[in-house]
Order: structure tokens, then sequence, then C-alpha cells
């Protein structure tokens, strides 16, 4: 078995070899130990036939990792294509000093590789393999060393900027949660020794979950993996709805189910559905619209759409060309408010509106019409589809709406309004279906409307996913509730600022031999942060609801899946 040899600290000296040497050599009868340079940066890896992270909690300053990325999977298993050398190099000191020695000679050590038996009588005076570069190519030759191997391997980098080493990362305890496997999942955890996958079925992912994490760091890969998941271990009682406002999901999701894109360019619908309670459609769109304008600073502006959406969710007559017209054709105007019976809203068109849209037309009436001829291009579209049909119709209605062709203003408004036409028809009970609403990159979209969206969507057989790279993005409200109403946690690499947040929402209960102060909650909040920082791509902390018991925190990688 290979493992990856970290340090608690930069500075390791012969004595600390020697103990290393001793424990490791009470269970193992020889180990093959490789030390790989790339650039600045040293690794340290450890091979055995015996399972050598059992003794981890007396290697101290040591630790042993079987957890290695892929990448240094590949550099272990080939070795680099060299010439062979003949003429031995001699060690004559400490081998980063050695390193840099043969720097200034133009040569850059690569790789050095050595063997060490438990009773060889002179186990520690080795020969060792090493790999340099040289003019271009890279050499192969032996090494020999006058210096035992602990002293050749002695080191302190805590005061130098030409070396570094791998610190020791915080574990996390053992997860008391025993998911079930599958042969078909999403991630791959170490519990499971690659016999079985942890998979949509081995949680309740029918609750709302939140998806976090860095640009590169798996996130997208992770929602193909989920719809994927879904696909395979679902049948038609459910459905989902994909919000897509980089258009670069839509890639990678490959599915032998029903599916249908809705791009607004050759395939469109109406944003805005003509079902549910008038009163709620009309505080929703008024939130949507607030993204764009400052409708709740500007009182004349809400009062304009007020009414005028209450009237036109009154009488079923809500879209983005009739709300222009209301707006801008007196004529028109009378035609279509002619089988309203609302008084208080035919009063306010009669009296009110004739006021605000001569004396504060710039600031009341202007920027919706604006913001309304913005969306011109949806009704240039000649292939509508009925959104409810699509969704009865359909495993997957994706939603490719990229912020870089539409802009930041239109794709929010398009977004947001997808999400609360999804919801609009749940609580109407128009779709037989239990429906997934997934949301990439939340804060593109983000609206105040989603607080009451998040709390109330699964009193309707709504289930909401969301993503997000930056938490700091989304704002104040709605990251709130989102933290408040989600249950099941996917945490890639985090930056610092996001990390403190997620620490303090999801508990990482830290293995002890990693905390100082085993009842100290700042230093396992520190541990957590620095967990959550540290993650390498595909590697991601989970949190999940399995069987409405929550789980601990766990450790997994997304499963290396064909894209």
């Amino acid at each position: 078995m290979m493992y990856k040899i970290t340090f608690f600290r930069f500075q390791v000296t012969t004595d600390d070899w020697k103990r290393f040497y001793e424990t490791i050599f009470s269970v193992a009868w020889g180990v093959k130990i490789t030390i790989i340079r790339v650039g600045r940066k040293i690794d340290f890896y450890i091979e055995s036939s015996k399972k050598l992270d059992a003794l981890n909690s007396h290697l101290s300053p040591f630790y042993l990792s079987s957890d290695l990325t892929s990448q240094e999977q590949t550099i272990l298993q080939s070795e680099p294509t060299a010439t062979m050398r003949v003429v031995p190099f001699i060690f004559t000191d400490p081998f980063l000093h050695m390193l840099e020695k043969f720097s200034v000679k133009e040569k850059e050590i690569l790789r050095i590789s050595f063997s060490l038996h438990k009773y060889d009588l002179v186990k520690f005076m080795p020969i060792y393999t090493v790999w340099y570069a040289k003019n271009g190519a890279v050499w192969k030759t032996t090494a020999y060393s006058p210096l035992h191997n602990p002293v050749f391997l002695d080191f302190d980098v805590s005061n130098t900027i030409q070396a570094e080493i791998t610190k020791i990362k915080p574990v996390l305890a053992a997860n008391s949660m025993h998911f079930q496997g599958f042969p078909e999942g999403i991630l791959d955890l170490p519990e499971f020794q690659k016999t079985a996958q942890f998979s949509v079925s081995s949680y309740d992912f029918w609750r709302h979950s939140l998806v976090i994490g860095q640009s590169g760091s798996g996130k997208s890969f992770l929602l193909k993996l989920l719809i994927d998941d879904i696909a395979k271990k679902t049948n038609d009682d459910y459905a989902i709805v994909l919000v897509d406002p980089h258009a670069s999901l839509e890639q990678l999701v490959k599915i032998k189910r029903p599916s249908k894109s809705i791009n607004f360019k050759t395939i469109g619908t109406d944003l805005f559905v003509n079902v549910g309670q008038p009163l709620l459609s009309t505080e929703l769109t008024i939130d949507l619209f607030s993204t764009i304008l400052n409708v709740h600073e500007n009182q004349n502006m809400e009062r304009v759409l007020k009414y005028a959406l209450q009237a036109l969710y009154t009488m079923n007559k809500m879209d983005v060309l009739t709300l222009r017209t209301l707006l801008t054709d007196a004529v028109e105007r009378k035609q279509i408010l002619k089988d309203l019976t609302d008084t208080n809203i035919l009063k306010f068109f009669e009296t009110e509106y004739q006021t605000l849209a001569t004396s504060q037309y710039q600031t009341a009436v202007l920027p919706i019409i604006n913001l309304l001829s913005e969306l011109d291009f949806i009704n240039s579209v000649t292939n509508k589809v009925n959104f409810v049909k699509e969704l009865q119709n359909n495993f997957l209605l994706s939603f490719p709406i990229k912020q870089t062709d539409l802009g930041k203003n239109i794709t929010k408004i398009i977004g947001g309004a997808i999400i609360q036409q999804v919801f609009t028809i749940m609580q109407a009970g128009l779709v037989k279906k239990k429906v997934i609403l997934i949301v990439d990159e939340v804060s593109v979209v983000q609206s105040p409307s989603l607080i009451h969206i998040l709390s109330e969507a699964r009193k309707f057989g709504l289930t909401v996913i969301l993503t997000q790279q930056y938490l700091m993005q989304v704002s104040a409200g709605v990251l709130q509730s989102i933290l408040a109403n989600t249950v099941n946690y996917f945490i890639f690499k985090l930056s610092r600022e996001d990390a403190e947040i997620a620490a303090r929402n999801v508990t990482c209960n830290i293995d002890e031999y990693f905390l100082e102060k085993k009842n100290d909650p700042k230093e396992s909040l520190e541990l957590s942060i620095k967990l959550m920082t540290d993650l390498n791509p595909r590697e991601v902390i989970g949190r999940v609801l399995a069987n409405d018991r929550y789980s601990d925190a766990f450790k997994a990688k997304t499963v290396q899946a064909g894209i």
C-alpha cells in the first residue's frame, strides 16, 4: 500500500526519523520510500505490504495518508523516462543541502527512492536511485551516502524559501452513520473500499441541498452526477428543472430520459404563469423586479407595479408584452381591464395612474418600461412551449440562460421568473410529480422571493438544490434562508471567508489526534476551516440527512465517471 507522509511541523530531526522507522518496523519487514520534487514542493511517500496508517497515533510528527490525488497516483505509478548515468553520486550532506548543491551545478534532482529492510545490518546505508534533469534531458543514476539515512533525511524548512513540504491536514473522526452503498453513485467513500458508491439512494436526496466550492473544485461535475443518478434511481414520479446561468451544465448531462432545453433563442416559454394566488404572485414578481429596480425605495414605482401585476394575475393575462401595453397604451389599457371587477385597481388606473404617468413618469413608470423592453427578444421566439406541459412530459427541463449573452439583469429576471414559476405551478398542484429545482450559481439569479420559496417549497413537493462559488456573493437575507432550510451539504474547496460560514453550519468532528485541547470549540472550528480550505479537486465534505437522521460530516471524492 502506498501512503503519503505529511508532517506536523516544518522541522524533522534525525531522532524523529529514527523513531519513525522503529515504529514502522514494528509491523513491516521492509518499506520503499520515494521523495518527489516539483519546483519548490517536496513530497514524501512510503510503500509497504502492511497497513501502516493504523500506526498514526504513534508516529508524530509524521502522519500517513492513503488518500492520494489522481495526479499523485499517476506520478508514482510511472517513473520518468531517463538516460542511465554510470557514475554514481555521493551525498555528503542532508538531502536538502544536496538539492541546493546540485541546482548550482544545473542538475535539478526530481526524484529519490530507496528501500529499507528490517533485518538488514546496514539498512540505514541504502543505495539511492536518483532521477535528475540537466540540459533539458532526464538522467537516472545511483547514489551513496556516508550519512545514516535518518541523518540524510533530517530537514528544517521553517526559514527557507527554497523548499516546502506538505504539512498534515486535519482528518475527520470515523463517521458513525453507515450509508448503504450501491454499484453506481456519485461519491467514493473510503469506508466502501471501492466495492460500492454513495448514491442519491444513500440519503434523503429530496430534501433541500447546497453545493458550494471554488471554480474548478468539482461542483458542476457533482451536479452532473446527481442528475444522472436521480435519472437512474427514480421513475416517472420525479422531474428536474435546471436553471443554468452559465449554460455549461447542459453539455455535461447525458441521460436516457425525456428532456427539453428552453434557451429563449430557438425555443421559448412564458416567463410568468397565470395560476395560483394573484396576491402571492404579485408579491413574488415585485421582489423579482426589485433585484434590478429600486422598487421598495420608490413608493410610486412600487404602487404602479403592485396594481398592474395584481390586475393581470387576477385576470390570468400576465405576460411581458401585456404588462408593457397596460402601462404605455391608454386605449389598450381600457380593453385589457374591461373584465376586471376589482374596484380598487380600476380606480387606481382611472385616477392615480394618470397623474403618475405624467408628473412622475421618469421615476415611477419609465424604469419599468425600459426593463420590459430588454425582454422584447422573448416575444420574437416563434417556437413557444407550455411550461406546465413540458414539465409533466419530461424528466429534465433545462434553461441554459447564458449570462455573457443575455447580460446580468436579463439573466437575473429570466432565472428568477423560472424559479418563481416552478414554485407557483407546484403550489397550484398542476404537475403530478415531485420536482427538483437545481439552480447553478444562485447569486446570479437570486431574489428576495427565494426566501419564501425555500421555506414553503417542500409542502408542495418541490425540492431545491443550490450551488454557489462564493457565499458572500449571496445577499444576507437569501443566504440566511439557504442556511436555515438546507439539510444536505456538499462542500468543495472554499475560501477562508466562506469556510468560516460553512464550518459554523456543518459540524466537523475532527479526529482527537489532531486536537491539542479536546474540548476547545475554537480549535475545532479552526481545524474545520483548514479542512475545507485545503481540499483537493474532486474532494468534498458532505453532511446529509439519511433516513431522517443527520450524518456526521464525512470526506469523499466524486466518482470518476466519463463526461
